[in-house]
Parts: structure tokens; sequence; C-alpha cells
């Protein structure tokens, strides 16, 4: 192995490691029901949806595959945000401050940063670039 792929390895491991740690210690709980019947009514199943959770405050959804297809992580904020919008309390009530997307081997994660502040200024309509400029992007290979 070249010393650019084991930089890279160690780099990723490193990442993975500050991941893990960062929700270490956090209190892990069930969504509540009501953000599983918006998931539902938003088009999302059981089968690809592997698991939801907030766990200190962010709200966790892993998708149940190996890839993040971008367009459901989309679709997932959206849903999210259009509850809060109608609900301005929604996410206050669970002290959610991102909303985390990420594969089944958790080597990919979409972080929706403060989203209570965000899910409210968002558009209603053509609101992907808005989700765009709130997302950061973390690949782990």
């Amino acid at each position: 192995m070249s010393i650019k792929t084991i930089s890279k390895i160690i780099i990723a491991y490193t990442l993975l490691l500050f991941s893990v740690h960062c929700y270490a210690d956090d209190e892990e709980y069930a969504i509540p029901d009501e953000l599983y019947v918006i998931f539902e009514e938003s088009g999302f199943d059981d089968v690809e949806l592997d698991e939801s959770m907030i766990k200190g405050s962010s709200l966790i959804i892993i998708f149940s595959d190996f890839n993040l297809k971008y367009n459901r992580y989309l679709n997932a904020v959206r849903a999210v945000c259009s509850e809060v919008q109608k609900d301005k309390d929604f996410l206050n009530d669970y002290e959610i401050d991102e909303i985390v997307a990420q594969n089944l081997m958790e080597s990919v994660q979409a972080v929706f940063k403060d989203a209570s502040k965000n899910c409210l200024l968002m558009p209603k309509d053509d609101n992907k670039n808005f989700i765009d400029d709130h997302t950061i992007m973390v690949k782990l290979k």
C-alpha cells in the first residue's frame, strides 16, 4: 500500500472514531410515533428506513441502503421541516438541533445543522438549495 492510501485509511478511521465518540455519551431514545407517521406519509417504508433515533441533540435517520441517496435525504429533511413549520415547537420538545441521515454502514452522513431554526426559515417550494446550503456531507471511506 502506498503512503497516500494508508493516510486516507488513518484519516477515515479517525473521523469514524470521532463520530462515534461524539454520540457515545448521549442518551438514545426512540423517535416519537408521530415522526414515523410523517415518514410514512412522505413515502418512506420500514424496509427503506433501517432505524431512526434521537441521540443527544440529533435526530438520526439510518437508511437501510449501503449508499445514501441524496434525494431521499432531501425528502427526509423536507418531511421533518414541514412538520416544524406546522408546529414550531415540534423539534424543541425533543431538543433536536440537527438532522443526521446516514447509510447502513455509517460511512456517509448528511447533517442538516440548526434544524429547529432552519426548518422555520426553509422556503416551502424549491427548497433544495436551502437544504444544500445548511447541510454538511461527511464521507468516510
